[in-house]
């Protein structure tokens, strides 16, 4: 499998998951679905990125590549 495919294939399921358990937190407790859902993916999705980043700094740094 391609890398590129596997990365967005990657996000787009944790983003799923993230939406999902967005979705049932939000029933359980009575929120507002949408809200609580998109709460949910920018949170996850954004340490995602974050982590990403860090990575990418530390790899140069430190002079590490990964292929």
């Amino acid at each position: 499998m391609p890398i590129a495919f596997a990365v967005v294939l990657s996000l787009m399921l944790a983003g799923m998951a993230l939406a999902f358990t967005g979705f049932i937190i939000a029933i359980s407790a009575n929120l507002r679905i949408r809200i609580k859902v998109l709460e949910m993916i920018i949170a996850g999705l954004g340490s995602v990125a974050i982590t990403f980043v860090i990575g990418r700094i530390a790899s140069m740094l430190l002079g590490i590549e990964v292929e």
